[in-house]
């Protein structure tokens, strides 16, 4: 009788030792075929209604969760619905510890000028006179900006998240830099130059200063 009581409890701890990995299973399986939905079938409205059941069913999987609230933001916007920016302020306000889609999230909600949530602050990113012709990336994060001449800095860009500075382009002997305004891809600077102080050229470059080209020069084409 024992061994029968005992073999019954092994049989009950083994059952319900599976019984949480499959349900987790069950949700990223769901997951994955919420994304076929919506990346290779096109079908956003299923994969909004699969992406809803992943949530229901992450459970303790607060990531999963999360992206899941994160790509039916993704659908409602390919879908030019509203509801998009509800999905965002979910994981603003909910996922506080899935700090990168939160950061993305905020993005998206900047981009599409709603509130990113969370209370407001201020802070200093420039001290006056040292720099000038700041251009803000579409997400919020990078500012490129022109740094005085004199001190020889140039084209700046600056990480407002980290406050990390990269410089770009130098300013050579005799010339200017200014009004550098960030492509809204985020990929490519277009600014201002002004060699020996004379007629001014529109130039573009690289976020990571390859690609450098002028795009017009002495007020011609190039």
């Amino acid at each position: 009788m024992k061994q029968i009581c005992f073999a019954l409890l092994v049989g009950l701890a083994l059952a319900s030792a599976t019984i949480v990995p499959a349900r987790a299973q069950s949700a990223v399986s769901l997951f994955g075929a919420a994304q076929h939905q919506e990346e290779v079938e096109g079908n956003l409205k299923a994969a909004i209604s699969s992406y809803q059941k992943v949530i229901q069913k992450a459970g303790a999987n607060r990531e999963l969760a999360a992206r899941a609230h994160y790509r039916t933001g993704q659908c409602h916007e390919k879908l030019g619905q509203r509801e998009a920016a509800k999905s965002y302020e979910n994981i603003v306000k909910n996922f506080a510890d899935q700090r990168d889609l939160v950061a993305q999230a905020r993005a998206r909600l900047t981009a599409l000028g709603a509130p990113t949530g969370g209370a407001l602050t201020a802070r200093r990113v420039i001290e006056s006179g040292s720099s000038f012709g700041w251009g803000i990336s579409l997400d919020g994060r990078y500012a490129a900006h022109a740094r005085s001449y004199a001190t020889d800095e140039g084209l700046i860009v600056t990480d407002l998240t980290s406050g990390e500075e990269r410089r770009i382009a130098s300013i050579p002997d005799k010339e200017g830099i200014y009004e550098a305004t960030i492509s809204p891809d985020g990929k490519w600077i277009v600014y201002g130059g002004q060699p020996n102080w004379g007629l001014g050229e529109l130039r573009i470059v690289g976020m990571d200063g390859a690609g450098f080209r002028t795009i017009f020069k002495d007020g011609k084409g190039s």
